[in-house]
């Protein structure tokens, strides 16, 4: 038989849906082609327009002519399934193509995507492939692309040898055959792609970026070119009539599934423009207007560092719609340090793109956290494509958006995919992924590419998160993409190494910029500094110090704070733990045992060891009650955790904190008397804020509990800043003037000078903090100790952790590649790319051993699959623990032998890595590190010694 015989039914994709073998199958050029289209469209689309320039730049070639060339490139990354050892994969398929006279090859060789990158690297270099460049240069042009392209399924791996079927032996014609068989595959895809464009000539200016742009689009390109919805298994096709139809398909694709639908353009508008709701800016908000700022840097990085609750959320989306109408951006990612802040703050973005979205013209939005298809606002926009919808070419654009302005399409949903949704809000962890070593970190910087990204509360990511979110700058800065930061303030040291990441060099008022203040500037120039005018609003704040070696108790603290607002008011007590703010929780409860029911405020206790369901709905009453627009009860007290200091938009007339660093207690101040609008009781009539101080012991200064991700060596010093405020009564009373002195106490805090030569009032640090707190030389030493300790350790682990940074050479692996995982693992077997640094995670699943799931449901029978609506329950169970015992006992190394590991949740996405705990009157003891979990309705999870 002859060639022509058997290469049309070698297959790219078979049917999944067909258990019956019944021969269906989509011809592998077919599926080259639809992945080539896909890319194409998207590489042609008009609101792609930033991914085709940093494409062209980075690659030094001409814009107009790249596109046939690059959607060629990523259509053949399934090249290498023109072999023998691919095509057995499907044993019925390769039986008909040895009954068709298909040659048979036995030697072995590597997967096909490793096989593919091979070939590519080899036609690459060939002078009739269509791309011309330097060979003579030192970077490896052919190796790189290849490899941006073999690592389409989501991970690199180093070039593979090649393999002899690549170079077939004179005379072994059944080499000669598949090696021919592949160049008529390509010769076949390249007519219809390049449309008659000559060779595309690159002079690369920077290869890294180039390669993961590629990588990214082959991504994204693979995942809708294989999607059976759009492009079914068949048989035999006629080739000129499917090609019409696969780019039909591909174009209507790239338009309608929500990767490309931003606002429409329009002028730079003013901030009362943007919002007209706000009829009187805040200063702050005004200096960013483009008459008082006319200049942003293109592409550049701008820091607000700015009081809390001057409005800078709302200055950033100004920042960013500018950007947009210049064309320096579209879209943007919104950052931020929590699930719960980046709800409400989803929300907020969403009240802002339903009012400019045109009624005619869909605007993509989403969510971005481990929870977001849970979230009732994600819900009412979620858009779910009918199988029919997919496939119709002909049918209208425009969807049925209901009444919503703004859409998202359910495809963008798994949190790998879900950067590349136009309007994102989420966690900060989401963005970093795409500074990390990760499967799929092509996709993620593919999706970041040319938006403007926002990051909130910078100040409080510690070094480990800064180092990561330094890679990451350095990737958005050679991506092009704009970087808004915001911030209350900012240490020096923390403002300069953001400031060097994105290229900019700083000056010396960097180092003691005016407050508030914009520092911005341009890759490769220096860093401008400009005031944004006074705070709108000075607050002075009495601060009374509660010292644990006074005699003061936890339960003092309930009866004071109660007895604060016995006359009406609102109070907030926020712990450093999950485990003493239920202990606070008990205290209120005892201190209001002995009052009349109808007497009683409300009492709410919020943090992150609830179960989802009951966490999202304390969420919403927090919001709702102390937000500000909904109706403020009379009397009420909410504890909570560090969830309580972060971007949530809350209300409180006096507040009670455990000690933190002195930039978190300055942002736990930004919830007290924040809207200046509310009516205060008369025994409340200024702001209070009590600090718990705990015991500190003298030689070593350990502030347990909590003192393992709070240096003691910080704590020390923000005591002594503490106590050399201006006395306001006794020794333990200070007067705190924001935001006046905001700038001050957090650059002396975080002065990295030598504690000798710090002097402050005339003394020297170390006695200063003796003064406020007992320590002495002794005490310091260890604690300095600790604190350099702890940051050569931070370092070093994110350094383990991090992407390479963008290379012009495009060597871009950071190190050997190994197995590692994102937050979408399953295991910690593997190298956890952590965002945070802390004890490792336990993601459990709580039910009643009597619960129907386990005895009637899906859990109940080997083998059965779960419903969509058990998954969600399952889900809406979950909660996460960070306890070292628990993740040894529930995530040994091989997941074989993983407790607690139901073989329904290894089969499904969503709850793969989940551990399912059954209890019995609602506990559970773990059989190693004796402890015992209770689930208790008002507390949460509760962790303590097993039996006790």
């Amino acid at each position: 038989m002859t060639q022509e015989s058997w290469t049309p039914y070698i297959w790219g994709k078979t049917d999944r849906g067909d258990p019956g073998n019944t021969g269906l199958f989509l011809w592998l050029p077919c599926h080259l082609l639809n992945v080539g289209e896909m890319a194409r469209a998207f590489l042609r689309h008009p609101e792609a327009g930033h991914w085709r320039a940093r494409l062209a730049a980075s690659l030094g070639c001409d814009l107009d002519r790249m596109i046939g060339p690059l959607s060629l490139l990523i259509g053949l990354h399934d090249i290498g399934k023109a072999g023998p050892q691919f095509q057995k994969k499907s044993p019925a398929h390769w039986q008909r193509l040895q009954e068709l006279g298909a040659p048979v090859i036995d030697a072995g060789g590597p997967l096909h995507a490793a096989e593919g990158q091979c070939f590519l690297e080899k036609w690459l270099e060939d002078p009739a492939s269509s791309f011309v460049y330097d060979k003579e240069q030192s970077y490896d042009f052919a190796g790189r692309l290849a490899l941006a392209i073999g690592g389409h399924h989501g991970r690199f791996g180093e070039t593979p040898k090649p393999q002899v079927r690549y170079e077939p032996k004179p005379g072994n014609h059944s080499q000669i055959a598949w090696a021919s068989a592949r160049r008529s595959f390509v010769a076949l895809v390249a007519e219809r792609l390049l449309d008659g464009d000559p060779p595309l000539r690159c002079q690369p200016e920077n290869l890294s970026v180039a390669c993961l742009l590629l990588n990214g689009l082959s991504i994204l390109s693979d995942w809708l070119g294989s999607d059976e919805k759009l492009f079914p298994p068949g048989g035999p096709v006629d080739w000129n009539a499917y090609a019409e139809h696969s780019r039909a398909v591909a174009e209507r694709v790239a338009t309608t599934r929500g990767l490309l639908h931003f606002l429409p353009g329009g002028p730079e508008p003013s901030f009362t423009g943007l919002f007209p709701s706000v009829p009187s800016p805040r200063p702050l908000q005004r200096a960013l207007e483009p008459d008082a700022l006319p200049d942003l840097p293109e592409p550049g990085l701008l820091l607000v560092e700015g009081p809390m609750g001057e409005g800078k959320t709302e200055a950033a989306l100004l920042l960013a719609r500018r950007y947009a109408a210049r064309g320096a951006a579209s879209g943007f990612y919104f950052g931020l340090p929590t699930m719960a802040t980046s709800n409400q703050m989803f929300t907020r973005v969403l009240e802002y793109l339903e009012q400019w979205a045109p009624e005619d013209i869909p605007v993509g939005a989403l969510l971005v956290n481990g929870r977001a298809e849970f979230n009732p606002a994600v819900r009412k926009l979620l858009r779910v494509r009918t199988s029919e919808e997919a496939q119709d070419v002909t049918a209208p654009e425009e969807q049925d958006r209901g009444e919503n302005r703004v859409t998202l399409d359910s495809w963008l949903l798994p949190r790998k995919r879900s950067l590349l949704a136009p309007y994102g809000v989420g966690t900060v962890d989401q963005a970093m992924f795409a500074a990390m070593n990760v499967p799929h970190v092509g996709l993620r910087l593919l999706g970041l590419a040319g938006r403007v990204v926002i990051i909130d509360e910078v100040h409080a990511y510690d070094l480990y998160m800064t180092e990561i979110l330094e890679n990451l700058l350095k990737w958005l800065r050679a991506l092009g993409s704009p970087v808004i930061l915001l911030s209350a303030t900012l240490a020096a040291e923390q403002r300069t190494r953001l400031l060097k990441a994105y290229d900019i060099q700083p000056t010396e008022t960097v180092a003691e910029p005016p407050y508030p203040c914009l520092i911005s500037g341009k890759p490769g120039e220096e860093a401008q500094v400009r005031s944004l005018g006074e705070g709108s609003r000075p607050l002075s704040v009495t601060l009374e110090m509660r010292r644990a070696e006074q005699g003061w108790t936890r339960d003092q603290t309930a009866a004071e704070l109660l007895s604060r607002i016995e006359g009406g008011g609102c109070a907030a007590w926020i712990c450093n733990t999950v485990a003493e703010a239920q202990e606070a929780w008990k205290a209120v409860q005892t201190s209001l045992a002995a009052v009349a029911e109808a007497d009683r405020p409300v009492v709410l206790l919020y943090h992150a060891r609830f179960l989802l369901e009951d966490r999202e709905e304390l969420e919403r009453e927090v919001v709702s009650r102390f937000g500000g627009k909904g109706q403020r009860p009379r009397s009420a007290l909410l504890i909570g955790t560090q969830v309580l200091e972060q971007s949530l938009n809350y209300d409180v007339d006096v507040m009670a904190t455990e000690l933190a660093p002195v930039d978190l207690l300055l942002q736990r101040l930004g919830r007290l008397w924040r809207f200046a609008e509310t009516e205060r009781p008369a025994g409340l009539a200024a702001p209070h804020l009590l600090v718990l101080v705990p015991q500190i012991a003298s030689e070593r200064p350990r502030f347990l509990p909590y003192g393992a991700f709070y240096q003691p060596f910080i704590l020390l010093k923000t005591l002594a800043a503490l106590h050399d405020l201006p006395a306001a009564g006794d020794v333990d009373t200070k007067q705190l003037r924001l935001p006046d002195e905001i700038r001050r106490l957090v650059e002396r805090v975080y002065d990295g000078r030598c504690m000798d030569e710090q002097v402050y009032h005339g003394r020297a640090e170390s006695q200063a903090i003796e003064e406020a707190t007992g320590v002495g030389d002794v005490g310091l030493k260890w604690a300095d100790t600790q604190k350099k300790e702890g940051k050569a350790l931070r370092e070093a682990a994110a350094k383990l952790v991090l992407f390479g940074e963008p290379d012009t050479s495009g060597f871009f692996l950071a190190r050997d590649f190994i197995r590692t995982s994102d937050d979408e693992a399953d295991s910690v077997a593997t190298v956890a790319m952590a965002t945070r640094w802390g004890e490792p995670s336990a993601r459990l699943v709580l039910l009643d051993h009597d619960d129907p799931l386990l005895t009637t449901g899906g859990l109940s029978r080997k083998g059965a699959s779960l419903s969509e609506a058990e998954i969600e329950r399952l889900l809406l169970r979950s909660v996460t623990v960070q306890k070292r015992a628990l993740t040894d006992y529930l995530y040994p190394e091989d997941d074989s032998s993983a407790p607690c590991y139901p073989p329904q949740f290894a089969a499904v996405n969503a709850l793969r890595g989940y551990r399912l705990i059954r209890l019995k009157d609602g506990a559970w003891d773990c059989p190693d590190g004796g402890l015992r979990l209770r689930l208790v309705p008002e507390l949460g999870v509760v962790i303590d010694k097993e039996n006790a």
